[in-house]
């Protein structure tokens, strides 16, 4: 009788050893789809409101942001002393107005975001 209760209880707790170890796996993919499900919400959502994605769109201001990397470029690897006075001041004042530019873009974009955020426009819900 003793052996028979001692059988039935390793075969139980095999069941149920098994069954946490299924049950944890089911809590992983769980975890692992809300993520998955964040990501894609998070890459799908604009940063920036739709004017300013108009704006920087421009063709005028996609030249501009490109000579302001050029700029930047030389200003950072002193290439700039090798033109006269003139251009220097023209290539710093790029310079400057692009990270000014930059600088713009990124508050609008931090503003954006923390109202995404406040509103609750960017809530993941998992609906099925």
């Amino acid at each position: 009788m003793m052996v028979m209760v001692a059988l039935v209880k390793k075969q139980k707790y095999g069941i149920y050893k098994n069954w946490f170890f299924f049950k944890r796996i089911l809590i992983l993919k769980n975890y692992y789809r809300r993520i998955l499900n964040g990501v894609k919400k998070g890459i799908s959502t604009p940063t920036l409101p739709p004017k300013t994605l108009n704006l920087l769109s421009h063709p005028l201001i996609r030249v501009f942001r490109m000579l302001g990397g050029i700029c930047m470029f030389m200003c950072v690897t002193n290439r700039i002393y090798a033109f006269n006075n003139f251009l220097k001041y023209l290539i710093v004042t790029i310079f400057i107005l692009n990270l000014l530019f930059t600088v713009y873009i990124t508050i609008v974009r931090d503003i954006n975001i923390k109202k995404l955020i406040t509103e609750g426009e960017f809530d993941v819900r998992n609906s099925r």
